[in-house]
């Protein structure tokens, strides 16, 4: 380099330092200013009260035991479509059609008997 180059890059160099020195004394930038105050959260509503759902519960249970009905049937079907599938292309639908099948409708009998155990709301109405 020059010496002209030379004196260029020492004075940049020189700069960069002295700007670099006195951000980190913040002379340059201001002082951040301090955050505002967070708003306080109301209160959950409180728990525990239990209300009248009525035939909801049934009504929702008897569904989720159809459902299950429905998902057994179509799991006969995709068995017997496997049976007859083999070793095809086709096997892989039917086995996954199966194992869907087979694997929700217990889930949904579980349902069903939980739902059929919700505690109704107390006599003489919410607590």
């Amino acid at each position: 380099m020059s010496k002209y180059a030379d004196k260029v890059a020492a004075r940049r160099a020189e700069a960069a330092i002295d700007l670099a020195v006195r951000i980190t004394d913040r002379e340059i930038l201001p002082p951040a200013p301090p955050a505002p105050p967070r708003p306080k959260t109301p209160p959950p509503p409180p728990r525990g009260i239990l209300v009248d759902l009525g035939e909801l519960p049934a009504r929702c249970a008897s569904a989720f035991d159809e459902a299950a009905a429905a998902l057994d049937r179509a799991a006969e079907a995709a068995r017997e479509i496997l049976g007859r599938a083999q070793r095809s292309v086709q096997s892989g639908e039917a086995l996954g059609a199966a194992g869907l099948a087979e694997t929700f409708a217990p889930r949904l009998r579980a349902a069903a008997t939980r739902l059929r155990r919700m505690p109704a709301a107390p006599k003489g109405g919410a607590r």
